[in-house]
């Protein structure tokens, strides 16, 4: 079970070598509304609660923004940069999926 407690907001990042290949960032909606005014999002279907993807695959960068019970929560995924041990991320639609049902979550954490 994940347990967070968040104050206000909050970013986790991951690096490699040589780059950044993602970060998670956590806000209260305090902040404002999350969904984005960039036309590059688009509503994601078939997850538990809404999300927002921007979608650059095969090679580029894949963000999610979501929000439920007063948490913002957005994860960003630099395919690009990040090498796996069988070569370069690329992501599936069930991998996308599965990481915005995540997103949804970690919104959800008291």
């Amino acid at each position: 079970m994940l347990e967070l407690s968040i104050d206000k907001s909050g970013n986790c990042y991951v690096d490699s070598d040589s780059a950044w290949v993602g970060w998670v960032a956590f806000s209260r909606n305090e902040y404002g509304d999350p969904t984005p005014k960039d036309p590059t999002f688009h509503p994601m279907n078939g997850t538990s609660a809404p999300v927002w993807i921007r979608n650059t695959r095969p090679d580029g960068l894949i963000g999610l923004i979501t929000q439920s019970d007063g948490c913002n929560v957005t994860i960003q995924i630099n395919q690009e940069s990040t090498t796996t041990s069988s070569g370069p991320l690329r992501m599936t639609e069930e991998q996308l999926r599965q990481t915005a049902e995540l997103s949804i979550r970690l919104s959800r954490m008291k």
